[in-house]
């Protein structure tokens, strides 16, 4: 008897299986980033897993639900760990690829620094400079960032041209003052 219930519990899984291989490969598809390969691999081996160990279909409420949150199972388990490493180690394989080179990154910190300079001097000119500066970054308009200071046209367009200015004055190799007399 127990032979019998056997068969029909491939049965029954064959059947809900083949009902929603698409839907099971569009998920593992996802998943995977659109590796196929990978993803038909997650779809056998839920097939797989399944017919291997036969689940009480009485025991699954919803087939498709099972099925879906199997393949997450198995992608979830068979990902490859992730190593943290310390940014000093990380900073000589940045150096050692070709695509980026020392001078890069040196610049890239160069401007990260003056960035920092120009947003502090800033904030000793005007107040709540920060808040502006963060609004700006967020996507916010001039106008939306008026109305949220309770200001009139113009406050924070000054205040953003300003910081611009200042950061264009540090970029600037400063040059040093003729001493020849302006024309009359």
């Amino acid at each position: 008897m127990s032979e019998r219930s056997g068969d029909d519990g491939r049965l029954f899984w064959s059947i809900e299986f083949t009902k929603h291989y698409d839907l099971l490969l569009r998920y593992s598809l996802r998943l995977t980033n659109g590796n196929e390969s990978r993803a038909r691999d997650l779809v056998q081996q839920v097939a797989m897993r399944i017919f291997q160990y036969l689940p009480d279909p009485a025991s699954v409420k919803s087939t498709k639900f099972f099925l879906l949150r199997s393949i997450k199972n198995i992608w979830i388990k068979s990902k490859l760990p992730v190593d943290e490493i310390s940014l000093d180690q990380a900073f000589e394989v940045i150096t050692e690829s070709p695509s980026c080179s020392v001078s890069q990154l040196e610049a890239t910190f160069e401007l990260v620094e003056i960035l920092g300079e120009a947003r502090r001097k800033m904030a000793e000119r005007f107040a709540y400079f920060d808040k502006l500066y963060e609004m700006r970054l967020s996507g916010a308009t001039f106008r939306e960032i008026n109305e949220a200071f309770g200001r009139q046209r113009g406050f924070a367009e000054v205040r953003w041209y300003c910081f611009m200015n200042e950061i264009r004055k540090q970029l600037l190799p400063s040059q040093p003052k003729s001493k020849k007399k302006p024309a009359a």
